[in-house]
C-alpha cells in the first residue's frame, strides 16, 4: 500500500483513500445544487441549570438559555451519487473561551442520522457528535408534517407541524445562523484504556456557506417531545434521551421550514484547541 500524503484515509486503509464528502471523483461534485436541503427548526427555551451540566470547561451559555432542535432531509447529495439521508440535531448557543479569543456560536450536543456513511465521515474527520437512528423524511408538499425518530422500532422523539399556506419571501436573513458557526467536542477514546483519549479537541465549522441559496421559507406551529425508554428499549441511547425527557424538552412552538440548494463539504472545519494534554471532560458548572 502506497500512502498519499494529500489524500484522506479512513478505516479500512488497505484499499487506499476513502471516498466521501470531501473526496469526490473528479467532475462529480456539484456545490451549487447539492444538497437540496429541507430544514425544520424549533427553538426550545429552557433553564440554565438544565444546560450547565452539559457544558465542557471553557464553555458558557450565550444569551437566553435555549436549545435549537433541527430536523433535516438532505436530498440529491452529490457525494452519495444523488441519494440522501435525514438528520436530527440539538444545539445550544454558547460562548467559548479559546486560547487567544472568544468564539460565539452553537455547540452541537448530538446529531442523529439515518445512514452510516455520513456518520462515519463526520465523526472521524470533523468531530461531529453523530449517532444512528431511523428518521422520517420531510415532505414539503404537505401542510401537516410528522417527523419520527426511532431506534429498532422504539420511537423516542416526535415533531408534528402545521405549516401556513403562504411562503415568506425567500431571504437568507434572520435564519438563526450564529456569528461564527457550530462547535464540536471531538473525543476519540484510546484503545482499551478507560478514561484516556486518542483525540481530544474542540473544532469549529464556520457559518459561512456561500453556495447555499434559499428556495422557500414557511412558518407554522409544532408539537414536539421525547419519550423516555428503558435500557431494554434504547440500550445505547437511553441515557441521552433520558436527559431530554428529564429536562422537559417538550411542548408547542413556532416552527420554520427552509428549503435550500447548494452547500459546502464542511472542509473548512478547523481545530480550535487540542485538549489531549488536558484533564478528561469536566463540566464548566456543577
Amino acid at each position: 500500500m502506497k500512502f498519499q500524503a494529500d489524500k484522506r484515509y479512513r478505516m479500512p486503509v488497505f484499499f487506499g483513500p476513502m471516498p466521501g464528502p470531501r473526496q469526490i471523483p473528479e467532475g462529480k461534485a456539484d456545490p451549487l445544487n447539492s444538497p437540496r436541503r429541507l430544514i425544520l427548526s424549533v427553538t426550545h427555551p429552557t433553564r440554565a441549570e438544565h444546560l450547565a451540566p452539559l457544558l465542557p470547561t471553557g464553555f458558557s451559555l450565550w444569551g437566553a438559555p435555549r436549545l435549537i432542535l433541527e430536523v433535516q432531509s438532505l436530498l440529491e447529495v452529490d457525494w452519495l451519487a444523488g441519494r440522501g439521508y435525514n438528520t436530527f440535531g440539538i444545539k445550544v448557543p454558547v460562548r467559548y473561551q479559546a486560547a487567544k479569543r472568544e468564539v460565539f456560536g452553537h455547540l452541537l450536543l448530538v446529531l442523529w442520522e439515518n445512514q452510516a456513511d455520513p456518520i462515519i465521515t463526520g465523526r472521524e474527520e470533523l468531530g461531529f457528535a453523530k449517532l444512528f437512528c431511523d428518521i422520517s423524511t420531510i415532505d414539503p408538499r404537505q401542510k401537516n408534517l410528522s417527523v419520527r425518530c426511532s431506534w429498532f422500532g422504539f420511537e423516542f422523539f416526535h415533531l408534528d407541524v402545521c405549516l401556513d399556506e403562504d411562503s415568506a419571501s425567500p431571504s437568507m436573513e434572520d435564519d438563526g445562523t450564529p456569528p461564527e458557526g457550530v462547535m464540536h467536542y471531538k473525543y476519540l477514546p484510546s484503545t482499551n484504556v478507560p478514561g484516556k483519549s486518542a483525540v481530544h479537541e474542540i473544532t469549529l465549522t464556520p457559518a459561512e456557506n456561500p453556495n447555499a441559496r434559499l428556495i422557500s421559507r414557511h412558518s407554522g406551529q409544532g408539537r414536539y417531545g421525547f419519550k423516555k425508554g428503558r435500557w431494554e428499549d434504547l440500550p445505547t441511547l437511553h441515557h441521552i434521551v433520558e436527559y431530554f425527557t428529564d429536562a422537559d424538552v417538550a411542548g408547542e412552538s413556532s416552527v420554520t421550514l427552509l428549503e435550500t440548494r447548494g452547500g459546502k463539504d464542511l472542509g473548512d472545519t478547523s481545530k480550535l484547541i487540542d485538549l489531549n494534554s488536558a484533564s478528561p471532560f469536566v463540566p464548566a458548572q456543577a
